[in-house]
């Protein structure tokens, strides 16, 4: 709920709103002497409100339920504080749950595409794969307002992201409003997990400020039963488990905004957490041969330790009363992450007989950093008949990766080669877009834009000499039309060009030994991957929505099977080896005809194939589907007992090289309010029938795998949260008429 005041001419407006049905009711003493409903698609000037009183209006309310999922031309928006199914969570705990994502190996994607990146507040965050999930992991589903998934990004946002974008936007203050609060979490999995927060936030007058922080604590699990057959006269069976025991994690987030004036206004916002992972990893290798069967226990153990840093800096200087601004933005960011593991490897002779000579030990030690500099300037002017945005970014990233392989026990002379490495990485980015947005008749619509980038990198080997340098200059258009037959009835065509850079793991060619016959690395060489987004939505009454789409990415990067010289064993080294073509269906519909109930369906059909000319890559295809229903009822009149119930279905389908297998998540979350909705009490259950296991299938020329893992995802989760605070601090009254209005709120 957001409020305002009237401005000395008794002029008044919300901004932000989102599409949907709103009433105007004004109140005086209690009682409605004014009622009107409003269906708000666009801008809308409400006219002069007349109201035939005689004393004093206490209270103008707009007052609106959002929906939980709501459709836009560009994006999907799970409102996540209308779920009972988030409470108390975190950010991945909410994207597991939303249509259309797809979560899977610490890799974010579009169901039926590819991958994408996350922003933070329209803000790019540069991190992948582990430090991406831990991150996500470090914000509160408490302090999130709602959560974008934007498959067809404009011109402003950044190109990176094969499949689009999305878009976690953090709760604000509301107007002369103070609150603050206080809670906790336990969760309960195979193991333990809780975690404590408080928060602060205020906005009154011309400061705004929003703090919150946050302790965590407990232990994740994970599963692994994986199979190998390389050639054909050998295969190897592994049984994997692993434990990590997360200690100390803090999160903290402080921001703050001044508005100088009517136009200018100037804050910043930081973002501070780290924590400390102890890992322990069992790993057991079956290896049968014609002539001997070998097993092999390795046992990995050590500390992990991350901080991460994010300061943004920005302000704002409206134009004039349309919406017109221009807005500046200074962000850092830095991740710091230091591991040290040490390996054990025993081998038994027909799986039984210990062999003392084969013993084997190695210490990994990583020190890994990320600095990210960027600033932008961004401008938006509205006139009669169009909008324009235009602006320029520049960012500077750097990392350092400096790691050592070191023998510690090995009678083979082979595996006796301690190894240093330091890996640096710089990368520039310049950009420039401009876009407009404009009717070309009562029911057509347009939107077109176009972004330069210009990219340059720099990786240098301490332990080869390499040194390799790439620049790059693209354009990426993106065009929308959109077509209103009416107030009930639009349909949307669009197409982006997106791009896909490779992470800074991939581009490392150290080589990592996750067992004494298993080692990873990645590629210096690796060219970023281009993909084509082309969709057509059509959409009734906003509540249903169908779908279709293609798109197409080029050179995408996966990792590829390859042997060692001597054949002893083989590797994995990361390369730009899958072209990615699909072709889907996508279909969502919003019940919401009973008071009490609202449900979310979405089901998606796609065609999706893989080719590629690496050697040893089998190509593949295969006909999909995913289904998802999310169902919110209301127990009471009140609506202070929420329950929320949802399933998710997904067929077999392919990730790059890898075949997932069907699996399913059946979950359940109420939510309870008391003390005039201060004190909040949640449940939530996930995975209740255990049927969030996937079984991933890999098919080389060289081996074939089948992999099952499952990362516990079936949990019961407590959350109790209380909420301190005065709807109001102080309220600017002005007269009008003998009339005096206050406490504008919009819900």
């Amino acid at each position: 709920m957001n409020s305002t005041v009237l401005e000395e001419d008794g002029f008044f407006a919300f901004s932000h709103l989102s599409p949907g049905n709103y009433t105007i009711e004004v109140k005086q003493w209690g009682k409605i002497v004014y009622a009107k409903n409003w269906d708000v698609k666009k801008d809308i000037d409400l006219g002069e409100i007349k109201v035939a009183v005689e004393k004093e209006i206490q209270q103008v309310t707009v007052t609106g339920n959002k929906k939980l999922i709501e459709r836009k031309v560009d994006r999907m928006v799970f409102n996540v504080e209308n779920s009972a199914a988030t409470t108390g969570g975190d950010a991945l705990d909410v994207l597991k749950i939303m249509p259309r994502v797809l979560v899977q190996n610490d890799q974010l994607s579009i169901i039926g595409k590819s991958s994408l990146k996350v922003m933070v507040n329209d803000r790019l965050i540069p991190l992948s794969g582990d430090d991406l999930v831990n991150y996500l992991k470090s914000i509160s589903s408490d302090n999130i307002k709602n959560i974008e998934v934007i498959t067809a990004p404009p011109a402003k946002y950044d190109a990176e992201g094969n499949s689009g974008l999305i878009n976690i936007v953090l709760k604000t203050s509301k107007k002369n409003n103070w609150n603050s609060y206080l809670g906790g979490t336990y969760k309960q999995s195979k193991y333990e997990f809780y975690n404590e927060n408080l928060g602060f936030t205020m906005n009154y007058k011309k400061i705004t400020i929003n703090s919150d922080i946050n302790f965590y604590n407990g232990i994740s699990y994970a599963q692994r039963d994986k199979s190998f057959i390389i050639f054909s006269d050998e295969n190897i069976h592994s049984k994997f488990y692993a434990k990590s025991r997360l200690k100390n994690r803090f999160n903290g987030n402080l921001g703050m905004d001044y508005q100088w004036t009517k136009q200018f206004s100037l804050g910043f916002q930081s973002i501070y957490n780290t924590y400390d992972v102890q890992y322990r990893v069992h790993l057991n290798e079956y290896f049968n041969k014609p002539t001997s069967s070998i097993l092999t226990k390795t046992y990995t153990a050590g500390p992990s330790s991350t901080n991460n840093t994010y300061v943004n800096v920005h302000s704002q200087y409206k134009l004039d009363t349309l919406g017109s601004n221009i807005k500046l933005n200074l962000d850092y960011f830095k991740n710091d992450r230091k591991e040290n593991f040490i390996l054990y490897s025993k081998d038994y002779e027909d799986f039984e007989i210990y062999v003392p000579t084969q013993d084997f030990s190695s210490r990994d030690v990583n020190n890994f950093k990320i600095y990210n500099y960027s600033g932008s300037l961004d401008g938006e002017q509205h006139f009669k008949q169009i909008r324009l945005e235009y602006g320029v970014k520049a960012s500077h990233t750097k990392t350092t990766n400096n790691a050592g392989y070191y023998t510690l026990v090995s009678n083979d002379p082979s595996n006796q080669d301690d190894t240093n490495d330091s890996f640096a990485y710089k990368e520039n980015l310049q950009a420039v877009y401009a876009s407009g947005k404009g009717k070309i008749t009562e029911k057509w619509e347009i939107q077109a834009g176009l972004r330069l980038e210009t990219f340059q990198r720099r990786i240098i080997s301490l332990l080869t000499q390499e040194k390799h340098t790439y620049h790059s200059a693209k354009l990426f258009p993106g065009i929308y039309l959109t077509y209103n037959s009416d107030e009930n009835h639009t349909l949307n065509l669009t197409y982006t060009r997106r791009i896909n850079r490779p992470s800074y793991n991939t581009l490392n060619p150290f080589k990592n030994r996750i067992s004494k016959g298993n080692i990873i690395s990645g590629n210096p060489y690796l060219n970023p991957s281009y993909t084509d987004n082309l969709e057509l939505n059509y959409s009734w009454k906003n509540n249903w929505n169908t779908g279709i789409y293609f798109y197409r990415a080029k050179d995408a990067i996966d990792y590829a099977y390859y042997l060692n010289e001597k054949e002893e064993y083989i590797f994995r080294k990361a390369e730009n080896c899958v072209t990615e073509n699909s072709v889907g269906l996508s279909q969502n519909y919003t019940f919401k005809t009973i008071k009490w109930l609202e449900s979310y369906l979405s089901l998606d059909v796609y065609y999706k194939e893989n080719k590629s000319k690496v050697e040893g890559f089998k190509s593949n295809n295969i006909f999909s589907a995913n289904f998802d229903i999310n169902n919110n009822l209301f127990l009471n009149k009140g609506k202070t007992i929420n329950l929320t119930i949802l399933y998710q279905y997904a067929l077999p389908q392919y990730m790059g090289t890898k075949k997932i297998s069907s699996y399913s998540n059946f979950g359940v979350g109420i939510k309870t309010m008391f003390l005039d909705k201060r004190l909040i009490l949640a449940l939530n259950a996930n995975d209740i029938f255990k049927t969030f296991e996937a079984k991933i299938k890999n098919d080389f020329k060289i081996n074939k795998s089948q992999d099952t893992l499952y990362q516990y995802a079936q949990y019961i989760r407590f959350t109790i949260k209380y909420n301190l605070g005065n709807s109001t601090l102080k309220s600017k009254t002005l007269k009008s008429g003998n009339e005096e209005e206050k406490n504008r709120a919009i819900k």
